[in-house]
């Protein structure tokens, strides 16, 4: 065959596409590479918002925090309003309109002022880490555990929230690394005053609190977003409303601000510098962020989902990225990273992508319920069978505790359970307060004591259902497997406890004796509750055994 010959051959068996084909391919391309362009934009804003965040750190030290978010909204409203006109173009807007955007107004402004506030405690990563959580993987993580119905990966997303969220309150070593906030930040003299009152009264440490301020503030934007969302559609559009709501916030702070910026003693550092940053942190966090949110909204496939997954992700290894980079840990005053907060990026990273993840196909695996009247086998397949059986965990638990208060005994139990817990707070308070191992050792002995008794109550009610296919038995086993479990987690306090002792051995600390009466006489009194409410159980293997610990504990309250 020439060549000529076997290049007709191919030329006659190539069909080329049609011409709705290759439009098809050339659509899809466009809108992948148009998608992950304004995808990218997102990623640099959220990134850009992180560097304001800092930013604004730098600045709350050198002026008052409602003087700064009064320049910020000052500075977002120069720009918005005659961008986006809001009071001049489009419909008109009726009077009960106009006071819920007052209103929205004047929320934002506490929110933010919350927010600020609680940059100066915690400082800006860990402030980016509780604030930064997108309020729809919040909510759903709420209605899974309000509602029930969900699957294993909620429950995996609702776990490492919690851990994510104890990690970084009582895990975390910032604290000790944090400056004395009273001094750095002393021209906050006003909010410093009812802030340390209050925490006086809890007796928590300012990183404690101002972890706490930003979870308030978490909460109260998560409303605010609901309403902004609502309000939005009814004037005409979220950018007129952001306007709007930006040129109110800065109008509802002007009077505060005078007051504040005059009364407080400012140390502005360089006159160049300050408005520099006090423009780009403005930049990048009022403005720049909303533009980038609202475009992927428009342009971006399913942008709720994606926003809430890849927003928080970014911001929180890009935080950590600018901490590594840009924080001095020798530095005095520096809030620096530690183990705590590294886990609590994971965790919380890890619950953004799982709870913003798209439900799994099913499994054809399953379970065999029976045989049908033709005689052949029925199966319940996939994930069905947990999602018939699945209920909320607050329904789980309201059945629980009936069942444990419908029996005298277990009913006993539960309410010296509440005691001991109400005690075992109080043992760490002053503990911690008094600087007393003893205290802090014992308040994790009872605490283990209390997770014993709810992993017995919780068994003794499983141990009554019903034999089922799968464990003919029964479920008598399950109070056996609870006490193999808190014998592990004895195992593992003990070590630490161990760890603590020995470290106060070589460094022993000053103990304040002179507030443990009071501890004493509560644990005599809850321990006799407990010696009551176990009494009459003898006919149990535990009964007297309990007692004989209520005695033991009794002894080492008078040490």
């Amino acid at each position: 065959m020439l060549a000529h010959d076997f290049l007709k051959k191919n030329d006659r068996d190539f069909v080329p596409a049609s011409s709705r084909q290759v439009f098809f391919i050339k659509l899809i391309f466009f809108i992948f590479f148009r998608s992950a362009w304004y995808f990218l934009i997102l990623i640099m804003a959220k990134i850009c918002r992180c560097t304001g965040i800092f930013f604004t750190d730098i600045l709350a030290k050198q002026v008052h925090v409602i003087g700064l978010l009064w320049f910020a909204k000052a500075i977002a409203s120069a720009v918005l309003l005659p961008t986006q006109k809001p009071f001049s173009s489009g419909r008109s807007i009726r009077k009960s309109l106009q006071v819920r955007i007052a209103q929205l107004a004047l929320f934002n402004t506490l929110v933010e002022i919350i927010w600020f506030y609680g940059i100066t405690f915690c400082g800006p990563f860990r402030s980016i880490l509780v604030f930064e959580q997108s309020p729809t993987v919040l909510l759903v993580a709420l209605m899974f555990l309000v509602n029930g119905g969900g699957n294993a990966a909620k429950m995996r997303g609702v776990f490492y929230l919690c851990v994510g969220w104890i990690v970084l309150f009582f895990m975390d070593s910032d604290a000790s690394n944090a400056p004395n906030h009273s001094e750095a930040y002393k021209h906050q003299n006003g909010l410093n005053h009812i802030f340390y009152h209050i925490l006086g009264w809890f007796g928590i440490s300012d990183h404690c609190g101002g972890v706490l301020l930003l979870m308030l503030a978490v909460i109260f934007r998560m409303v605010y977003d609901s309403n902004f969302r609502h309000l939005a559609v009814e004037i005409g559009g979220p950018k007129r409303l952001y306007a709007m709501i930006c040129v109110l916030s800065s109008m509802l702070l002007t009077p505060f601000a005078v007051l504040s910026l005059v009364l407080s003693s400012s140390s502005i550092g360089s006159y160049f510098e300050f408005p520099l940053l006090l423009f780009m942190s403005t930049a990048f966090v009022m403005i720049v962020d909303f533009y980038a949110e609202h475009i992927c909204f428009q342009h971006v496939a399913d942008p709720v989902m994606a926003i809430a997954r890849w927003s928080p992700i970014t911001m929180f290894l890009a935080s950590l990225l600018i901490t590594w980079l840009w924080v001095d840990g020798s530095a005095t005053g520096s809030h620096t990273i530690s183990a705590g907060s590294l886990i609590a990026v994971a965790c919380f990273c890890l619950a953004s992508y799982v709870f913003t993840s798209q439900d799994s196909p099913r499994s054809m695996g399953g379970h065999f319920i029976g045989i049908s009247e033709e005689g052949m086998p029925l199966y319940t397949h996939g994930e069905a069978f947990l999602h018939k059986t699945s209920r909320s965990l607050l329904h789980f638990f309201h059945e629980t505790i009936t069942e444990i208060l419908a029996n005298s005994d277990s009913r006993r139990i539960f309410w010296f359970l509440c005691a001991n817990l109400a005690f075992c707070g109080v043992e760490f308070l002053y503990g911690f307060l008094t600087n007393s191992l003893g205290l802090i050792s014992d308040g994790f002995h009872m605490l283990f004591d209390c997770s014993a008794l709810v992993m017995g109550l919780v068994a003794s009610v499983m141990a009554r259902w019903t034999a089922s296919r799968h464990f003919s038995y029964g479920y008598g086993r399950v109070e056996v497997l609870s006490g193999f479990i808190n014998a592990l987690f004895l195992i593992v306090i003990a070590m630490f406890i161990f760890l603590e002792a020995l470290e106060r051995l070589y460094d022993p600390p000053d103990v304040h004796t002179d507030k443990l009466l009071f501890v004493a006489v509560a644990g005599l009194l809850v321990n006799l509750f407990g010696m009551y409410a176990f009494h009459g159980g003898h006919g149990h293997s535990h009964g007297g055994g309990q007692d004989t610990h209520m005695v033991e504990d009794m002894a080492f309250t008078f040490k």
